[in-house]
């Protein structure tokens, strides 16, 4: 879970909060995978300038794949809780 907490804390206002965030998306398989994408995706956009420095449409493109890939996953979470499925 450590690396979860690490990437997310500082949006929340104390580790605990951050750290019963996780256990929750955690404990669904969607929410789990918008957490695990989010960080994946904000984390390769972070070492974007790192690695190839003056290409800021780069990390932008990493983060529009990522609104967009949530976004998605939302709409079918959303579905699926209309639906009663959830």
């Amino acid at each position: 879970m450590e690396p979860w907490v690490s990437f997310f804390a500082s949006y929340f206002e104390d580790r605990e909060g951050a750290e019963r965030w996780i256990l929750k998306c955690e404990g669904h398989g969607l929410a789990k995978i918008m957490m695990h994408q989010t960080q994946r995706l904000i984390s390769l956009a972070d070492d974007l300038p790192r690695i190839r420095p003056h290409e800021e449409c780069l990390q932008l493109v990493f983060f529009l794949i990522c609104a967009e890939h949530i976004s998605k996953l939302a709409m079918a979470m959303t579905d699926k809780v209309s639906l009663g499925i959830i």
